[in-house]
């Protein structure tokens, strides 16, 4: 029987190394650089795989292993977890699925090329030479308000290198970035081309063309170790004021279970902590785009256990602590939206969050319930509540928990009741 089962892994064992071409020796090079990289890439019938730490240093990035995945951290602060051999990376608080997973080889991890423009913002280049690889950063622009201006924010993944030049009649300024992209899927928001004019040079550079007011101060200042370029302007757009009752308010989100527990298997074998993250992250975009500050137990699919949730939230002072989850049963035919809480500071908080979820999602109303054996509601020292968005061991719910308008849904029904309770609270303080 030993060995068997010896033979079997000696298999196992072999068809991987030779789904994986021999490794090959090729130059590396980033932007404008001059001098390439030395590396090792490894290669399959559908892609690439370049080895990550070569581009660490050069991107400014900082690796950590959190349980099971990896955490890359930019100097802007775009935050990627991802893990070998899995097709789903989360970047910025939202899910990235690839076509085709990293890969751990003799201890170095390799990522795909086809994932580099997603996960680190790096477009490679067709090359005539076999044994070389150009890698070109993205440009991505933001659009905020901030203290009375208007702020037009490039990143890039490398130090920006730029010629600026003012124009009088009319007024504009014009900047070149060189070996740099410019892709409109890359992470733009707002208004911003309403006043921008962007064009690609055919040296890989990019023109960026900026109406300017009429009057006002105009400044630019640099951030992120040269990877960020601020444009302040004279605001002359309305600004909508943030709702009073989110000013200062600090919510923690959870999303239940992660890492190495699963929680509950979905009646078509998908897993709970999957649906959970995806509602969480989906919840904290919508809210910070209300201007409410959200914390987060988890970004990744990494584990804390349940008294570590609360301890997480009181020692962050959170105003509010909010959990999700999705429920299940030994029978399919259970079904409906659950709410618990435990204090009675707690009861408004769930009722409010219940009423949004179970008006979104349309699941039968499980009702709101006093619990105390739900640790992380028990050992809170702010209002908090778990909701059951639905069970996963129901067929027709798990269908509906498993597409991105539902978990959308979800999310957007968790924003407005956390948003309608911070509202009744401000109601009753004034």
């Amino acid at each position: 029987m030993l060995k068997h089962y010896l033979l079997v892994w000696m298999l196992l064992l072999l068809f991987t190394l030779l789904s994986i071409e021999a490794a090959q020796a090729e130059k590396l090079y980033i932007g404008g650089q001059m001098e390439p990289i030395e590396i090792t890439t490894y290669g399959d019938d559908n892609d690439t795989f370049l080895p990550l730490a070569p581009l660490l240093k050069p991107l400014g990035l900082r690796l950590e292993k959190v349980e099971g995945s990896f955490k890359l951290t930019a100097p802007q602060g775009r935050v990627v977890y991802f893990s070998p051999g899995s097709t789903r990376a989360t970047v910025d608080h939202a899910f990235e699925d690839l076509d085709t997973a990293p890969v751990m080889v003799e201890g170095r991890l390799y990522l795909p090329e086809s994932t580099l423009e997603s996960l680190l913002m790096l477009r490679p280049l067709e090359s005539d030479d076999e044994e070389t690889i150009r890698l070109m950063p993205l440009l991505v622009f933001r659009d905020e308000h901030l203290a009375g201006r208007r702020v037009i924010s490039v990143r890039s993944p490398l130090p920006l290198h730029y010629r600026k030049t003012m124009l009088a009649t009319p007024p504009r300024a014009c900047f070149d970035f060189s070996d740099l992209l410019f892709d409109e899927d890359t992470g733009n928001s707002g208004d911003v081309h309403e006043q921008l004019r962007l064009s690609r040079q055919p040296d890989h550079s990019t023109r960026l063309v900026l109406d300017l007011p009429k009057t006002g101060a105009v400044r630019i200042g640099m951030a992120d170790g040269g990877r960020k370029l601020m444009i302040s302007l004279p605001d002359t757009r309305p600004v909508a004021t943030p709702a009073s009752h989110a000013s200062g308010k600090v919510v923690m989100l959870d999303a239940g279970h992660g890492g190495k527990d699963p929680g509950s298997a979905g009646a078509d074998g998908c897993e709970e902590k999957t649906i959970n993250l995806d509602v969480v992250l989906r919840a904290a975009k919508l809210l910070h785009a209300r201007k409410v500050k959200v914390l987060l137990t988890r970004e990744g699919d990494t584990y804390l256990d349940d008294d570590a949730q609360a301890e997480k939230a009181n020692a962050a002072h959170a105003d509010l602590f909010v959990i999700i989850h999705c429920n299940a049963w030994d029978t399919p035919e259970p079904c409906g939206t659950r709410t618990y809480y435990y204090s009675t500071q707690s009861k408004r908080l769930a009722d409010a969050i219940h009423r949004a979820v179970v008006k979104k999602l349309g699941f039968e109303d499980g009702g709101v319930h006093q619990d105390d054996l739900v640790p992380e509601i028990y050992d809170t020292e702010m209002p908090s509540s778990l909701t059951e968005l639905g069970f996963i061991t129901n067929p027709d719910e798990c269908k509906l928990l498993n597409t991105p308008a539902i978990r959308q849904k979800a999310a957007e029904a968790i924003a407005d009741g956390i948003c309608a309770y911070l509202a009744k609270i401000a109601d009753d303080e004034e």
